[in-house]
């Protein structure tokens, strides 16, 4: 979905008008219509605040544990050695945190080892040989919104999260305008979250499954 649809979809839910329904696949044609409703005196106020609101909701989104969960794989080589202490890099512009980290060894599986954090972009582990393999399993951070941001940007979520922004944006933009209908489109919107939930539950830090399988 594109931001600029996202954006006429919250709209749509503030104000119940026809003339919000744009009908086209002509990127500069929709480009165009939504400038038009961004300089709309009833509209503007609400289309400014929303770059805003759409990253607060990304927050959320992140916060609730609403993405498909990402892995990475990391080999010895791939690891940083300092004073003896193993380290696996974080690539922070990828991940918003850490669900789990498991190790490949002698074809086996172990899920849940344990590590702790060294600072935001490293996590601490135990040693490992060269032909074992940490796989760090990790939620994934959303790109946020900037104010030069094509209303053509794609933004690559689910189509079930993708359906809750505008719900937040409503809740969101309108709470001091109409704090009922802000207040039923922010209950809207925390029912699908509970319905979405995508989670890794953490275990206490130790092995708590084994399973064989061929590296």
């Amino acid at each position: 979905m594109k931001l600029g649809e996202i954006k006429l979809e919250a709209l749509r839910l503030c104000f119940a008008n026809p003339e919000l329904i744009m009908d086209t696949d002509d990127e500069e044609v929709f480009s165009e219509a939504l400038e038009n409703i961004s300089f709309d005196e009833t509209y503007k106020d609400y289309m400014s605040a929303m770059p805003g609101s759409i990253n607060r909701c990304f927050s959320a989104i992140e916060h609730k544990k609403l993405l498909r969960t990402k892995e990475k794989r990391y080999k010895k080589a791939d690891l940083i050695v300092e004073d003896g202490v193993y380290q696996i890099p974080l690539n922070k512009k990828e991940m918003y945190d850490v669900e789990r980290v498991s190790l490949i060894s002698n074809g086996v599986i172990i899920h849940n080892v344990k590590y702790s954090f060294l600072s935001g972009d490293r996590i601490t582990v135990l040693p490992i040989g060269e032909k074992d393999v940490y796989i760090v399993t990790y939620t994934p951070y959303i790109p946020r919104i900037r104010p030069y941001t094509s209303e053509n940007y794609e933004i690559d979520l689910d189509e079930d999260v993708l359906a809750l922004i505008p719900y937040f944006v409503k809740g969101d933009i309108m709470r001091l305008d109409d704090p009922n209908e802000a207040a039923e489109a922010r209950n809207i919107f925390e029912g699908m979250c509970a319905e979405i939930y995508r989670g890794i539950d953490k275990p206490q830090a130790k092995v708590d499954t084994v399973f064989t399988q061929e590296c």
